[in-house]
């Protein structure tokens, strides 16, 4: 079965609109939907060019380029929907303002999964020397998963919501980064917030797939199933493809991860350190909770450019499945975007959203439609035209 479930869905712009908008000062404006009048998407761009033509949830008009060219983006002519759905929902709930802030308790998380993932490693390697096979077997249950929730605390880290002081905030990504073999904590923190900044800005968002990556697996199957095993290489790569300037807390990181490298060699030998890389590798790559990552941004619904979960992984995952909400509200800490979503449930429920990372993996890999080119794209004029319809209707 399809992994995408389509609830009742929002009315989405075509090529005309019964909309009447009436102008006000506030950046929303309300709309009624009128039998005898009849406005293009031409005629609200000339007669309202301050007014966001589409109407909630701001689903995209984009040209379906994959249908004919397989190795190509989903081109956007407008920006991502997040900002003017914010907008949209502080108008009608502006009691989730309530919910923004860190929560702390992600602090005592991290250090659970550090220490447990230590203790685990000297366990199976080292006190009961266990073999290389059933070795595999755990990195891929236990270590993999704890792998991933440190990267899912990384992204909390990016959004300073492990606390209000940002120095915490860093400490915590380097104490995090422990049992990552890789110093990729205050690195993942300094690109990402450049994900949120220009979401599908071609040349500045790094979460969009290189251009080699698109020619090279294409719609092909078995290059997917390859494509996501090697997925935590070619995450580190996309952000060295930017360069930005390497900066003090990330020297920091490098020598505390090689250093804490070390004394896991010096305490359980390579095949300690050898579980924790397996752990890191399948945690990011072929592992079920990793399939966020497609989950996340990759089109499964023409016109919709970003996708939640909410099956019930996300449990233990710290709600990392609510992406809609996440990106539409940045500041609040994963404990309380379920309930942006049963406050506001009207803005996400006309959205298709999944609810199984299997699924979506089996239906990345399987579906001809589906591959690395299945993102919407835009360039950074046509996301500045976009940012500057700020009003939006309700």
């Amino acid at each position: 079965m399809p992994s995408v479930y389509v609830t009742e869905k929002a009315p989405s712009f075509k090529n005309s609109c019964t909309l009447s908008f009436k102008r006000t000062n506030s950046l929303v404006v309300d709309h009624k939907l009128l039998k005898n009048s009849v406005l293009t998407k031409e005629e609200l761009e000339k007669d309202y060019p301050d007014v966001d033509y589409r109407l909630l949830p701001f689903t995209g008009t984009w040209n379906d380029a994959n249908s004919t060219n397989k190795n190509e983006f989903f081109k956007d002519d407008i920006d991502d929907p997040h900002v003017k759905r914010k907008i949209a929902i502080l108008a009608r709930y502006p009691e989730i303002r309530n919910l923004y802030g860190p929560d702390e308790s992600t602090q005592y998380i991290t250090l659970i999964c550090v220490i447990t993932q230590l203790l685990s490693t000297y366990i199976f390697t080292k006190l009961l020397n266990l073999p290389y096979k059933i070795l595999i077997i755990l990195a891929y249950i236990v270590g993999a998963s704890i792998s991933q929730i440190i990267g899912i605390i990384f992204h909390e880290i990016s959004h300073q919501l492990l606390s209000n002081k940002p120095v915490v905030n860093k400490l915590y990504s380097i104490i995090g980064n422990i049992i990552i073999p890789l110093p990729i904590g205050i690195s993942f923190c300094k690109y990402h917030l450049d994900h949120h900044a220009y979401q599908g800005v071609e040349g500045k968002d790094p979460d969009l797939p290189l251009e080699f990556e698109k020619w090279l697996v294409s719609n092909r199957w078995y290059f997917k199933i390859a494509w996501i095993f090697i997925y935590p290489m070619l995450y580190v790569l996309r952000g060295a493809v930017y360069a930005k300037k390497f900066t003090y807390w990330e020297l920091l990181n490098w020598l505390c991860t090689l250093s804490t490298d070390a004394c896991i060699f010096y305490a359980c030998g390579s095949k300690g350190l050898a579980y924790l890389v397996l752990s890191m590798w399948f945690g990011f790559g072929i592992h079920p909770v990793a399939a966020h990552f497609i989950q996340e941004h990759y089109v499964f619904t023409q016109g919709q450019e970003t996708y939640s979960y909410y099956g019930w992984w996300n449990k233990l995952f710290l709600n990392i499945g609510y992406h809609n909400e996440h990106h539409d509200f940045q500041k609040i800490a994963w404990s309380r975007l379920p309930a942006v979503r049963r406050i506001a449930g009207e803005f996400y429920n006309c959205l298709d959203a999944h609810y199984s990372w299997l699924g979506v993996f089996a239906r990345f890999i399987f579906d001809d439609g589906m591959g690395p080119s299945a993102r919407a794209v835009r360039d950074r004029e046509c996301q500045r035209k976009g940012r500057k319809m700020i009003k939006v209707s309700i």
